[in-house]
């Protein structure tokens, strides 16, 4: 696995936010992201709306290939897709996230 975007432990307010990576490898076929639990709201509270991006153009234009609402959890988030284009050196994704109240978290984007 190789990391390509991380977000540091850090207190984020409520609101919008993204990581975006930088180039993927070519050979890469997998991504999976971690967000880590630090402080999440109380038990069923919309914790995060999140929206998983991808481009084969270097950035000029995205698609989503993912996105969704994470309420309260007990543990770590994980998720993971495929990624297209393999073979194509310009390609990368972009993790963007709306926090429905302030959270402490951290996470990170990989690629295999």
């Amino acid at each position: 696995m190789t990391t390509v975007a991380t977000l540091p432990q850090t207190t984020v307010p409520a609101g919008p936010g993204s990581l975006t990576s930088g180039l993927i490898a070519s050979t890469a076929a997998q991504l999976s992201a971690q967000l880590v639990q630090v402080a999440w709201p109380l038990a069923g509270d919309l914790a995060i709306a999140y929206t998983l991006d991808y481009s084969n153009d270097s950035g000029a234009t995205w698609r989503t290939i993912s996105s969704g609402d994470i309420s309260d959890k007990a543990g770590n988030l994980f998720f993971g897709c495929g990624l297209y284009d393999v073979g194509s050196a310009t390609r990368k994704v972009r993790l963007s996230y709306t926090f429905a109240k302030t959270l402490v978290v951290s996470g990170t984007v990989q690629v295999s």
